[in-house]
């Protein structure tokens, strides 16, 4: 790439220039982004960006953004990485032109993601909405001057289905991948296929302080630089607990309370193993602290959700005029609400060492919640966040314990996660090979070979393996592949109204947590409210008849039962429906090719293929350990296992065989 002749400056360098877009008017620098002066604001956050560790890495790491066009930054949660070199990016597309492109940088939580787009907004002195944007799921807050775009990894990811080659953007950002959650890591083999197509194209990637990662990333992306930031505060003091306590929460809060009888002033964070530990240590930080006297100071129980709607860390009742003690905060969160602590400062910080995973079975199709240790890259982040002087990490556990459990890095969420979304997202990016696909940790094949039998059973592809016209319309749809089926078949039985309260309570939304839960304990009486957003009361459902409610308990609906049957909804009939108005679907008589309510199934051929009767059903793809065969039934799948590659097969028919 043939850079520009010099660097990018700073707005506001002490050599009074800006990026050479603008030039002073009047002794007032301009922004070169939005062309209007400075504010006084501006020039304050410039100081506060100035004192970040990161800071000092700007020059060189622009450098080799127009060298390299892989560039691996690693350093901690706390150095500031995550606001400032997005924001150098796009000093970077704007030295460039404007035919350069823009900058997107994509988060793992959509949280955070709303978080650092109104902190680079501020600091740039310009308007959210406009030159700074974010785009999560069900909040788009962009425009067509948005020079530095945030989103979630999945907002991006379903964006390459229309932009395959995400021609709009000059940079792209990868935020954390260290935490190797599954819409990343597919974004990374994607991105390498795109790197090779577009030799301008830029990737950046920011992780955290791991020996492992930037190498196994060097040896996938191709030799490249790697920019280590190094934090320049004094390293906390670490306490290690004599032995795992029976009672993590019971013995985090006993701490606090020894922590804030001590008269230390300095803010806690404490990271606790699930949401439900959450709301209990809230309860007893309220119940207790109410009993404190006054001489000791207050204590403000912050509770940080992570799947909540983001709030700023900030106490919810202003103390009292003339209350002149000292107000201490405690935040209490999870593994996955460290990127929104935010810039205060913190002096103690409590770990229990826990965290709660979702890990989803292959063989019984069904996901559990399980508590496991974290990581040790994850407790090396923890020990990270004090940056008040003095400040101390209190380790609930033995460092004789975290030898024998912590992995040295968190396990990789495609490993762990139900792969029917992913799968049918690379087949509509047109990506066959599945077991050969560029990824740096290949999916474990049981979880690989379920997902296709899955969507057979869906109709989501056809005998080719491709995906069918009903496949095509799932994919559109921001919804676990069972529910989109769900949905195009409720329009065939009269229910698309019921269908999609259904899908929306068992989607996770904004006010949904981690394990898709709602806070189900009130604040204690006398207790400060908590900054969470909860939703309304569900409200009682009206007697029928003089006959109390019917509790909807009933068989849960199967892929095998949706749409495998000879009257299945066809995807023009879903087409069709799916852009008439709720009234005519209701009232208007039906379209042509669909059957009335309750009358007889229409006779026709099966949308499943020409050529087949309901009872020919194909032969579907079964899992690795299915291959072996019982001797019972059809024998579903053979495949052979190649270094981590998933080789397709024949299809095997007991005493018969024929090539897929």
């Amino acid at each position: 790439m043939d850079g520009p002749a010099s660097l990018p400056k700073s707005p506001g360098s002490s050599d009074g220039e800006g990026d050479g877009a603008t030039a002073p008017r009047d002794g007032l620098e301009l922004n070169p982004f939005d062309g209007l002066p400075f504010s006084s604001r501006y020039y304050k956050l410039l100081k506060e960006r100035a004192a970040l560790p990161i800071w000092r890495e700007k020059y060189p790491f622009l450098e080799r953004l127009l060298r390299d066009q892989v560039v691996i930054v690693s350093g901690d949660s706390r150095s500031g990485k995550s606001s400032q070199i997005p924001q150098w990016c796009a000093e970077f597309c704007l030295a460039e032109g404007a035919e350069a492109g823009s900058v997107v940088c994509a988060q793992v939580h959509p949280q955070a993601a709303v978080a650092l787009a109104l902190r680079a907004a501020d600091e740039m002195d310009v308007g959210l909405g406009q030159e700074v944007g974010y785009a999560v799921p069900f909040d788009n807050c962009c425009s067509s001057e948005t020079i530095l775009r945030y989103c979630t990894a999945e907002v991006l990811q379903r964006e390459m289905r229309s932009l395959p080659l995400l021609s709009r953007y000059a940079v792209v950002v990868l935020d954390d991948v260290h935490l190797r959650s599954a819409a990343t890591d597919v974004l990374l083999g994607l991105l390498r296929g795109v790197l090779r197509a577009r030799p301008r194209l830029r990737l950046v990637l920011l992780l955290a302080a791991s020996p492992a990662l930037p190498a196994e990333l060097r040896a996938f992306y191709g030799p490249g630089p790697v920019l280590e930031v190094s934090a320049r505060r004094p390293p906390a003091r670490v306490v290690y607990h004599s032995d795992a306590p029976d009672d993590p929460v019971g013995c985090a809060a006993r701490l606090l309370f020894d922590i804030h009888r001590t008269g230390e002033s300095g803010h806690v964070v404490v990271f606790l193993a699930c949401e439900q530990d959450i709301r209990r240590a809230y309860e007893i930080i309220c119940e207790e602290g109410s009993r404190l006297g006054p001489e000791a100071g207050e204590l403000v129980a912050v509770p940080l959700y992570p799947r909540e709607k983001f709030a700023m860390l900030r106490p919810n009742e202003d103390p009292e005029e003339g209350f002149q003690a000292p107000r201490r905060k405690v935040v209490l969160t999870t593994s996955s609400g460290e990127a929104l602590i935010g810039p205060d400062a913190f002096r103690f910080v409590i770990d229990v060492g826990l965290e709660r995973r979702k890990v989803y079975n292959p063989w019984i199709r069904a996901s559990t919640w399980t508590t496991q240790p974290i990581s040790e890259a994850r407790a090396q982040e923890r020990r990270c966040i004090p940056t008040a002087p003095a400040g101390q990490v209190f380790c609930l556990y033995s460092q004789e314990w975290s030898r024998r459990h912590m992995q040295p890095l968190a396990p990789v969420q495609l490993q762990e996660c139900n792969l029917t979304g992913t799968v049918l997202f690379l087949k509509r990016m047109d990506i066959a090979g599945l077991g050969r696909c560029d990824l740096i940790t290949k999916p474990a094949p049981a979880s690989l070979m379920q997902a296709l039998e899955d969507l057979d059973y869906l109709a989501a592809l056809d005998d080719d393996g491709n995906l069918s016209e009903f496949g095509i319309i799932m994919s559109e749809f921001p919804l676990e592949p069972q529910l989109a089926k769900a949905l195009l078949a409720s329009c065939e039985f009269d229910c698309l109204s019921e269908m999609l309260t259904v899908a929306a309570m068992v989607t996770d939304g904004p006010g949904r947590g981690r394990s898709g839960e709602l806070p189900d304990a009130d604040p204690p009486a006398g207790g400060p409210a908590a900054p969470d957003v909860r939703l309304p009361p569900r409200p009682r459902r009206a007697r029928v008849g003089g006959l109390p409610p019917v509790r909807p308990v009933g068989p849960q609906l199967h892929p095998r039962r949706l749409g495998r049957h000879p009257g299945a909804l066809g995807a023009a009939d879903a087409a069709v429906l799916l852009q008439q108005p709720a009234a005519q679907r209701e009232q208007g008589p039906p379209p042509p090719g669909r059957r009335p309510a309750g009358g007889p199934r229409r006779a026709g051929p099966d949308p499943r293929g020409p050529g087949r009767t309901p009872l020919q059903r194909p032969v579907t793809p079964g899992h690795v350990a299915a291959a072996a065969g019982t001797g019972r039934g059809p024998r579903p799948f053979a495949e052979t296992v190649t270094d981590g590659t998933v080789v397709v097969g024949k299809w095997v028919r007991k005493n018969s065989r024929r090539e897929r």
